[in-house]
């Protein structure tokens, strides 16, 4: 068994003879030199389909155990087989993503590098910052962005801003060139301790034209994750200073930098997240099935050693693609997040009239309390629509899985697979797939996303209908395309954008003064 420290008794010390082995964190094992071994996990959905047969196997299906339950175990306890309806699968042209040049493809981790982003942002201005003793990544880093590919005698043979390679998919993603980079702008700081003075500072002396847009590309030789650094802050200090001044930014660690997958793998996942936190779209979907559907997404995080538990909020997804109106507040402060629901309604009011249906993404199950605020920022805003409310979560941890025994070396479902698990009281339970397995090439794909998402589809308790089979399929569908235009990464993730969004900004606030986001971080992918 798994104790906490308080728990372990002398009965315990007895039954094991003293041997008791602690569970350790990374930054405990460093500071004591445990050796860590780390195993990549080529396929976890076969890993688990293994655990779970040797589990039931080696324990469950012996005489000694169904004698003494009084359990006969159907088919030899194989698993079940799913009923053909239960099974459904979104239209293929629901998976298909726009890149640049008009390219449509599934998958963003082999065609973004080949077609760049699907809308290039508006031209900023890029600059550096680092620590002096970074100045060779920094120019390294330089010629990456400039050429598409690495020099690692980049520092000895700088180029000008003239010299770019036009065909590689950074300059068809990220503003690079000529007018790219803010000329005098580049700031080094002395040391981790004086970072933040140094660099207000050096932006207060700026002299910003107005009219340009601004975005700094920071090399941290302090891992954000390490809490046990005493600079450990320095990570969220710096980004919200800089959104202070209008100016988004993008951090890469200095050891990426340093790593063999550095060029391709990290570095399209930075141009990605650069390109949305500049406006534009990495990618885009390619058949949009959202009509004029107000979406708005509610996502939760509580970080280790920070007692209260934020909420992201009013995350407004519109018909055209757009996320507008980021904020957090506390867990339990319902009225600051009816005030958030209330503002990200009238904004779509605004800018498309009145949405023919509200969709509300949620972290978890709405409470009473929780439906009474959605219900009563719908009355304030006088909005007659629809209302659905999907209920998302991750699955990563549950018993609760389906394997494709027709590929039998990824198990994995196809992307785009729901499976129905029950309709109970006007609520429609599925479980969705989301990966980078489409039709029978699973087994060629390195970017496998393996474990699904369990959503619950409701309507609103004012609704005058109950949800048809078609508003379902439409809601599943367009549920598995907010999955696909994140652009944290190349790789899929299984949460909606609307949720997943919303939760990073509910991970920084607690990081920022007052716990308040600025003006600038409420309309725009910072977080990413």
């Amino acid at each position: 068994m798994i104790l906490k420290k308080s728990e372990i008794g002398q009965h315990h010390m007895e039954a094991t003879n003293g041997k008791i082995y602690p569970i350790v964190n990374h930054s405990i094992k460093s500071g004591l030199k445990i050796p860590t071994h780390y195993h990549r996990d080529g396929n976890k959905y076969v890993t688990k389909y293994n655990g779970i047969r040797n589990f039931i196997s080696k324990w469950i299906n012996i005489p000694a155990f169904t004698e003494s339950v009084g359990v006969d175990l159907p088919n030899n306890a194989h698993f079940i087989q799913l009923a053909e309806e239960k099974i459904n699968i979104v239209e293929e042209k629901a998976k298909m993503l726009r890149f640049g040049n008009n390219q449509t493809n599934v998958s963003p981790g082999y065609c973004f590098k080949r077609f760049g982003a699907a809308e290039r942002p508006t031209e900023h201005r890029h600059f550096f910052i680092c620590p002096r003793s970074q100045n060779f990544t920094l120019w390294r880093l330089y010629y990456i962005f400039q050429q598409g590919k690495d020099s690692k005698n980049a520092p000895k043979n700088r180029l000008s801003p003239d010299d770019i390679d036009t065909n590689n998919y950074l300059y068809h993603t990220i503003w690079m060139g000529n007018h790219a980079w803010a000329n005098g702008m580049n700031f080094m700081f002395s040391d981790d301790e004086h970072a933040l003075a140094e660099l207000e500072n050096h932006l207060t002396a700026m002299n910003f034209e107005h009219d340009k847009k601004y975005f700094a590309i920071i090399i941290s030789d302090v891992d954000r994750d390490d809490v046990s650094s005493p600079h450990y802050h320095l990570y969220y200090d710096m980004k919200y200073l800089l959104m202070k001044y209008n100016i988004g930014s993008q951090v890469i660690h200095k050891k990426r930098v340093d790593e063999n997958s550095f060029i391709n793998y990290m570095v399209p996942n930075i141009a990605a997240a650069i390109a949305g936190k500049e406006g534009g779209k990495a990618w885009k979907i390619a058949y949009p099935s959202q009509e004029n559907d107000m979406i708005v997404g509610i996502g939760a995080y509580r970080e280790h050693g920070i007692n209260q538990q934020y909420i992201g909020s009013a995350v407004c997804l519109d018909k055209e693609g757009e996320l507008h109106n980021f904020d957090a507040c506390l867990k339990g402060n319902f009225e600051e997040l009816r005030a958030t629901l209330i503002k990200a309604i009238l904004n779509f009011y605004g800018k498309f009239k009145h949405p023919s249906r509200l969709i509300i993404y949620y972290h978890k199950k709405l409470n009473r309390e929780e439906s009474d605020i959605i219900e009563d920022a719908l009355r304030t805003c006088q909005v007659s629509c629809p209302v659905i409310v999907i209920h998302v979560t991750e699955t990563d941890n549950e018993d609760l899985m389906a394997f494709d025994t027709s590929c039998t070396n990824v198990l994995m479902p196809v992307s785009g697979t729901y499976i129905h698990l029950r309709t109970r009281k006007g609520c429609h339970e599925y479980l969705l797939y989301n990966n980078e397995r489409y039709g029978g090439f699973g087994e060629k794909m390195p970017f496998l996303r393996p474990f699904p998402v369990k959503i619950s589809i409701m309507p609103g308790r004012r609704n005058k209908k109950e949800l048809t089979e078609q508003d379902v399929k439409e809601i599943v569908t367009l549920t598995y395309q907010t999955t696909r235009i994140n652009w944290k990464s190349v790789s899929m993730r299984s949460m909606p954008i609307t949720i997943a969004y919303a939760a990073l900004v509910a991970k920084f606030v607690p990081h920022f003064p007052n716990g308040q986001l600025t003006e600038f971080g409420k309309n725009n992918l910072w977080m990413l």
